[in-house]
């Protein structure tokens, strides 16, 4: 982004690079992720512990889904790619997650689970 787009901007621009896409590659892609070591153990423990988790993140809710369900996490908000027809549109749905809705949401979230 270089400080020349904002998160929001560039987010959509990056999102229309994907445009006739097969929705396989973002298979692939969620089989080649990376966990950190011991992610997984953190979110069962805290789970364990009644702790609520969540992904709030400015990535892909595609990718995000992968993680919520292998992990149990409670909550996830990222953003939406379309797919029509099993193909990316390039579109980004909704509301952009960026850093100030992360806060937000982070404190929505706090709100109810106290």
């Amino acid at each position: 982004m270089r400080g020349e787009l904002d998160f929001s901007e560039s987010l959509r621009r990056r999102g229309a690079l994907l445009e006739g896409l097969d929705e396989h590659v973002l298979q692939d892609v969620v089989g080649a992720l990376p966990l950190m070591e011991g992610a997984e153990r953190v979110v069962r423990t805290l789970k364990q512990l009644g702790y609520k988790t969540g992904i709030l993140s400015g990535g892909f809710d595609y990718f995000g889904r992968v993680l919520q369900e292998r992990m149990g996490f409670d909550y996830l908000y990222a953003n939406r790619l379309e797919i029509v027809d099993g193909r990316l549109t390039g579109r980004v749905l909704g509301e952009i997650i960026d850093g100030e809705r992360k806060a937000e949401l982070l404190r929505q979230i706090a709100s109810t689970e106290i």
